[in-house]
């Protein structure tokens, strides 16, 4: 009985909140308090949320996904399909109608709509113990705030959403950054209390008070908080459930010692999306390959080229592939997870930090542990601009392929004009994407629409 009730309650979560801020679809629906009477029943509720943000959702390692979406829209990825619903984002077409932009927009505020559904289910139970709380609670909390982050960097201004209740969602209005960011803090911060204590599950496939204090890094660097992104940075650096590993054929398996938190395949033997997205068997690539000028920017006897990076040939030509991921078929058991937050990141933001607030020799000699285990000589200066260009193409190398960085450290960098000028079709307001149209005609107060669309 007990399955079946939270069969039933995962449909209401997951089907009725469809397009739940549009003003012509009221959401009365919200799961049954069942759910949030036993402690497995509500892990499953979470269990698919997970699921759906590794199979098909935001941060996904499909096509739909934004490594691949955002890769394309800047400067990492080229495209060869031109039937395919994303080449859009590869030409810098992007409408207010495309397709792919809405469903982004959809089925990232439909998993925020479930994370709020569990918050208040969990808070509402009294049948689950404090300890069983309060790790619920962490995650949602958690996944509320990621799913929020990403929108952000993806649209500017947008709604911060945290209620299930219809009748306000139906007319939300954008937020300010500040107040964005705010939220989002907010949200991590409980998040950290929460989970402070939780010990790291073994293949971290939950987040973890480290996933808190990662995001919140991220979060302090958007808002130019050099400082407190350093301390979260320490914090996560100096702990002993991490460490950078020396070996880059460890560095995206699923044991990997680097790895914060990461997504599993929901099918037993399964890997990554990643791999089968981004591998191709045949020449020319059927959808896309790495852009040549992001080959060419590696330098020479960088491991990552040779360990991260897989090639194909035919008779005229040579093209390349993100080999992160290996595992492109089911094994016998799982060897790679959808990596989302990984310590090499977090040095590479410390180092941002530290260049910006002017101690650059500690900034040089975070990007320095990170050259060392690609095999590269150290760098040395003590001028900030040149600091900043080790550390961007620091930034490209290491993180290419993964959850948009290239796009968003660009952005925030405000260099996107100058590296992507070789692109005829783009232009400055492209920074950031439009607001879907039919969110705008169902709810006015979300506009006005993002500049230049």
């Amino acid at each position: 009985m007990k399955k079946i009730i939270y069969i039933l309650c995962l449909y209401f979560i997951y089907t009725s909140c469809e397009n739940f801020t549009e003003i012509d679809s009221p959401v009365t629906v919200i799961p049954s308090q069942e759910v949030f009477n036993d402690y497995q029943t509500a892990q499953a509720s979470l269990a698919h949320i997970y699921s759906k943000l590794f199979s098909d959702v935001l941060v996904t390692g499909s096509t739909s996904g934004i490594g691949i979406l955002m890769g394309a829209y800047s400067d990492e990825l080229t495209y060869y399909n031109t039937s395919s619903p994303s080449v859009s984002f590869y030409n810098n077409q992007v409408t207010p109608t495309d397709f792919t932009l809405t469903s982004l927009w959809d089925k990232s505020y439909n998993l925020i709509y479930a994370t709020n559904s569990i918050i208040t289910g969990v808070k509402n139970s009294n049948k689950l113990n404090t300890e069983q709380k309060k790790i619920l609670l962490g995650e949602a909390y958690f996944l509320r705030a990621y799913i929020h982050y990403f929108i952000l960097e993806l649209f500017g201004k947008a709604p911060y959403i945290t209620s299930t209740d219809f009748t306000i969602n139906s007319k939300v209005s954008k937020l300010t950054e500040d107040l964005y960011l705010s939220q989002l803090e907010d949200d991590l911060q409980i998040s950290y209390n929460y989970l402070d204590n939780v010990p790291l599950t073994p293949l971290r496939t939950k987040p973890s008070y480290l996933s808190c204090q990662s995001l919140l890094a991220k979060v302090n660097l958007l808002k130019g908080n050099w400082s407190q992104a350093i301390k979260f940075c320490n914090d996560i650096i100096n702990s002993s459930d991490l460490k950078i590993e020396n070996n880059l054929d460890i560095v995206f398996l699923k044991e990997s010692q680097e790895t914060i938190w990461q997504l599993s395949n929901p099918t037993n033997g399964g890997n990554t999306l990643e791999a089968t997205s981004y591998i191709f068997i045949s020449t020319p690539p059927p959808l896309f390959s790495l852009n040549e000028k992001l080959i060419e920017s590696f330098e020479l006897n960088d491991l990552r080229k040779e360990k991260w990076i897989g090639t194909l040939s035919n008779n005229t030509n040579t093209y390349a592939y993100s080999y992160k991921y290996k595992q492109n078929k089911n094994t016998a058991n799982s060897l790679e997870h959808s990596i989302q937050l990984r310590l090499a990141e977090i040095y590479l933001i410390r180092a941002e930090s530290y260049i910006q607030s002017n101690q650059i020799e500690l900034g040089i000699q975070d990007i320095n542990t990170i050259r060392n285990r690609a095999n590269l000589t150290a760098i040395q200066t003590n001028n900030t601009i040149d600091a900043m260009t080790f550390l961007e193409q620091e930034k490209r190398h290491e993180l290419f392929c993964e959850q948009g960085h290239r796009f968003f450290d660009l952005k925030r960098w405000n260099k996107l004009d100058s590296a992507l000028k070789s692109k005829s079709s783009w232009y400055s307001h492209f920074k950031n994407l439009p607001l879907p149209e039919k969110e705008l005609l169902l709810n006015p107060n979300l506009n006005p629409q993002n500049n230049g669309y």
